[in-house]
């Protein structure tokens, strides 16, 4: 979960508008929305490996308890991912609270590098990115460009070291 300066109905605004949110997470880019229907892709490089997945899901947002899940799944080459991202905003204090719930499976020579501990590491470094990008949405900001190479190497050692403990 992260805390995000922002009022429930603020935070609200922008996740329960898809251009918005995948503004707000580095390397995404949201192709087309019609209804439910979803389709996007997600870049993703790591030193020589680079992928791109292209895909498609649903997407279903719940205005009166400020929920949203988002099903898909994706292919680049060889190389295949789908998941489930489930996510919600409640109040905290001046601010309110992001709950995210991420669900995937990874097939392919990709997977050989999806180690638990290097993913989490990895994935809770882009949920501590989508959130300051959200934050910055809500005033206005651009997001920044995706994170390079050396950004994402520490969030997968981070992951690992972490995993160790």
């Amino acid at each position: 979960a992260e805390t995000l300066a922002l009022a429930p109905d603020a935070a609200w605004a922008i996740l329960s508008d898809p251009a918005r949110a995948v503004a707000c997470l580095p390397g995404a880019k949201l192709l087309r929305r019609e209804g439910e229907a979803i389709a996007g892709e997600i870049r993703v490089a790591l030193g020589p490996l680079a992928a791109r997945f292209a895909g498609e899901g649903t997407l279903r947002l719940d205005a009166a308890t400020r929920t949203g899940v988002l099903r898909g799944r994706g292919a680049e080459g060889a190389n295949a991912a789908e998941g489930e991202v489930t996510w919600r905003v409640a109040p905290e204090g001046e601010g309110s609270r992001l709950h995210l719930d991420i669900a995937w499976r990874l097939t392919g020579p990709l997977a050989q590098f999806s180690r638990p501990a290097l993913v989490r590491g990895l994935v809770a470094g882009l949920a501590g990115d989508f959130a300051r990008n959200l934050e910055g949405a809500a005033r206005g900001e651009a997001p920044p460009p995706a994170p390079g190479l050396w950004s994402l190497l520490r969030r997968l050692l981070r992951g690992w070291f972490s995993g160790r403990a």
